[in-house]
This record gives C-alpha cells, structure tokens and sequence, in this order.
C-alpha cells in the first residue's frame, strides 16, 4: 500500500454521466405471499427476490405491457381518491 497521504482539496469533482440511468429507489406495501413468491422463484435460480421484482417490472416496461385493473364503477372514485393517477 501506498504510505502517501491523499489531499481530498485537490480533486476534481466530476459528474457522473450514467447517473440518470441508474434509477430511484422506491419503497412499496407489497403482501407477504407477494414477496414469498418471488422468493421462491429467486431461490430456484440463485438471486434475490429483489433481484427478479426489479427484473419482471422491467421486463414489463421494456415490452409495454399493460394490466387490466377491474374496478366497479362506484368504487373507481373512492379508489382514484386513493391512488390518483397511478391506475
């Protein structure tokens, strides 16, 4: 190892070009079953079930796939109330 010290003062700081591309972490109310299901896929092949959440919800986007949510029409305004623009 090198025994010289580093003066911190004299470095340039640089932005990272790729920043915007690494992505936000988010934090979501998710059922126990949920998280256990993707547990189970994750353990069969060796990752995380974080790993295969963020790789399913990107493979969803990458191929524009879009979920049909039924909600009963008196329901739908209590839930847009809720949930705003999300659904």
């Amino acid at each position: 190892m090198c025994d010289e010290e580093f003066d911190m003062n004299r470095c340039v700081s640089v932005p990272n070009p790729l920043a915007d591309r690494i992505g936000t972490k988010v934090t979501i109310g998710l059922a126990y079953s949920d998280i256990e299901y993707f547990k189970r896929i994750g353990d069969e092949i060796g990752l995380s079930a974080e790993h295969i959440m963020e790789t399913y919800l990107r493979n969803i986007v990458y191929t524009g796939h879009k979920i049909h949510i039924d909600i009963p029409p008196r329901q739908a305004d209590e839930a847009f109330a809720v949930l705003g623009d999300t659904l």
